[in-house]
């Protein structure tokens, strides 16, 4: 189904070798998907409003929680999912507090999201 001007939007921060496979499931559904490498730009600029669900993979520089804090104001409205090597209890709690919804631990399935 191809994205129209009211289809849903995804922007996933961080490209990889599994951008593709990240993405695909969104694009067949239908949503209008979008990709960006500097974490620090989208934070720095409020991006993270003009979306629906934002991707962010932790593993690109400037997306630690540390570093989140002291760009990331205000919270985002749409949800947030975090693709991490560390999703354990306290991550995640810590995650939700700056609007953080979900975090996946990679490696994970693309179709999980």
């Amino acid at each position: 189904m191809p994205a129209t001007e009211s289809s849903p939007r995804v922007l996933l921060v961080g490209e990889s070798d599994s951008t593709p496979a990240i993405l695909s499931p969104f694009q067949e559904a239908g949503y209008s998907v979008t990709s960006m490498n500097n974490v620090q730009s989208v934070f720095e600029r409020h991006l993270l409003t003009l979306w629906d669900l934002v991707l962010i993979d932790s593993a690109e520089p400037g997306a630690t929680l540390e570093e989140m804090r002291s760009t990331w104001h205000p919270k985002p409205s749409a949800p947030v999912i975090f693709i991490s090597r560390q999703c354990d209890r306290k991550f995640k709690a810590e995650a939700r507090q700056w609007g953080v919804r979900q975090c996946i631990q990679k490696p994970f399935e693309p179709a999980r999201l």
